[in-house]
């Protein structure tokens, strides 16, 4: 299946970027001051850690890659032990409290996180948001959003199962309060209803968010009780495997063709290999590190005003292009 137009226009976009950040690296050293120029200049980038989700370690991965080669200071901080709007917003007004010459963030939590940016463009902050969908970051004002539709990343992986056969899938929100997760689960469940199927949500409980083994019980428990569900798909890279797991302690057979999962890890590209996932959607969160901070250092240093929206996803993966995203997993850039 050859990758959607909007991939290919993000990629195009990539590849351009790339000879700008070039220039940028060798002209901007002669620039008097940070807040003028690119190179030197601090960012602040709140977000969250690996220690929260595996998910994160690209994400830090990519910031401190593209900081070592555009010769920028990148403060990376963000959420440790605990998800929630409360703690996002305490690690962004932390960062803008330092006056950075910009500001990227995660507005994982748009109630709590859009006033903070609007906050920071009023200090005269730019402010660039990854890892999530576009809608309030850019409303609020910030300059470009990098990261995936998960809308039509929902859309994409429900197209992939209902062509697979699966009739009425369990679609399970590990983070019920973020918008952008939720989203999901809404764009599968909508392409699901515009064929005439149906699907069934299931919310994990807050308290289960760091406790793999409930998460396990709460699907097991769901899978046994409705018999009529027929396939299930995960929002997360813990949860891939974890659905496996349930799947198959629910006495169901063959997950390799019930069972799929968004973002990647090792242990999600070796069941896709082995045949115990059928594929899993992919936003590419090494990008999403790297990209804003590439996007902010040429905004300081030429006023680049960049894309609202640079897309990295969905990228559909399976056993064909399985080869690629092993590549970035063995760089921690997946």
């Amino acid at each position: 299946m050859g990758a959607p137009k909007r991939i290919v226009a993000a990629a195009s976009l990539i590849a351009g970027l790339a000879v700008v950040v070039a220039s940028t690296s060798s002209s901007s050293a002669g620039a008097s001051t940070a807040s003028s120029s690119g190179k030197g200049a601090k960012i602040a980038f709140a977000c969250a850690t690996p220690a929260l989700n595996s998910f994160y370690a690209p994400f830090e991965a990519g910031a401190a890659d593209a900081a070592k080669q555009l010769g920028v200071s990148v403060t990376y901080t963000g959420l440790s032990a605990v998800q929630s709007a409360a703690a996002e917003a305490q690690v962004v007004q932390a960062a803008i409290n330092t006056h950075p010459a910009a500001l990227i963030v995660c507005n994982f939590f748009p109630r709590a996180i859009t006033p903070l940016i609007r906050q920071a463009i009023a200090a005269r902050i730019p402010v660039f948001d990854t890892g999530n969908n576009a809608g309030p970051a850019a409303a609020a004002g910030a300059l470009a959003t990098v990261g995936q539709n998960d809308y039509l990343g929902g859309q994409d992986a429900a197209l992939r199962m209902i062509a697979a056969g699966v009739k009425h899938p369990l679609c399970v929100d590990q983070v019920p309060d973020n918008p952008d997760v939720a989203s999901r689960c809404q764009g599968f469940a909508a392409e699901y209803t515009a064929h005439r199927l149906s699907v069934k949500n299931l919310n994990i409980p807050t308290l289960d968010l760091k406790n793999v083994t409930l998460q396990i019980s709460d699907m097991k428990g769901v899978l046994s009780a409705d018999q009529s569900l027929d396939g299930m798909i995960e929002l997360g890279p813990e949860q891939g495997p974890a659905g496996v797991q349930a799947w198959t302690e629910a006495g169901r057979s063959n997950p390799g063709s019930h069972v799929a999962t968004f973002d990647m890890s090792t242990n999600i590209a070796n069941e896709i290999r082995s045949g115990q996932l059928m594929f899993a959607i992919w936003q590419q969160p090494y990008l999403e590190g790297y990209l804003p901070v590439v996007l902010a250092t040429l905004y300081l240093a030429h006023g680049y005003a960049p894309p609202g929206e640079v897309l990295t996803g969905p990228t559909i993966v399976t056993k064909s292009n399985l080869a690629i995203v092993k590549t970035a997993l063995a760089k921690g850039q997946a």
